[in-house]
């Protein structure tokens, strides 16, 4: 049902002699490889042992030095070694179980540009003309899905209905991306097939 009327949405945001050549959403199931989920988890990874490192030579200085009167400045080290620890638990967690999904996004290529459309409340459009896009960049998993990614001016608009647009919901994006699509490479190609065609 939803994909039907993206499919529709798609259809109407056509323009006169447009074709559409490649159209597609993203896996329910998939993960992608730009998506801030990893960024949370790159950091956790980083943050979490750095924490358990100071808070373990942390606990050894104490209990070997306990009769020291140095002992209190270990105990300080261990202080900044559970705030370590806690926040990449917490980025790490974060990480694990956001995936972030994407259900209510629809990729589209035509023949004269990309179109990524969001549904929700309203409905959101963002078109990357052909010679706006300056740069691609395919990031691709040994399953064969991904994400690719666009540099360029994209132009964006919102509406409440599907056919009549919200002058009010204009705004300009410098990058763009299809992101956990099964197929990654095919969308390439259509991709630049479509921006080296005369």
């Amino acid at each position: 049902m939803q994909i039907q009327t993206m499919e529709t949405s798609i259809s109407g945001e056509l323009m006169e002699d447009e074709e559409l050549l490649w159209s597609g959403r993203p896996d329910p199931q998939g993960r992608s490889v730009v998506s801030p989920a990893r960024v949370f988890l790159i950091i956790g990874w980083i943050y979490l042992p750095l924490g358990l490192v100071l808070l373990i030579v942390g606990f050894i200085l104490l209990f070997v030095l306990a009769t020291s009167s140095a002992s209190g400045a270990f105990l300080g080290a261990m202080i900044p070694g559970g705030v370590f620890f806690l926040i990449g638990l917490i980025f790490l967690i974060i990480g694990l179980v956001a995936h972030f999904p994407a259900r209510n996004v629809f990729y589209a290529i035509t023949s004269r540009r990309v179109i990524i459309l969001r549904t929700g409340r309203y409905l959101r459009a963002v078109s990357y003309g052909k010679r706006a896009i300056t740069q691609v960049q395919r990031f691709e998993r040994h399953d064969g899905s991904g994400d690719l990614i666009f540099s360029g001016n994209a132009f964006s608009y919102g509406n409440t209905t599907y056919g009549n647009h919200n002058s009010a919901g204009y705004s300009f994006s410098r990058q763009g991306a299809f992101t956990a699509i099964p197929n990654v490479r095919a969308a390439e190609q259509k991709l630049l097939s479509m921006l080296y065609e005369d």
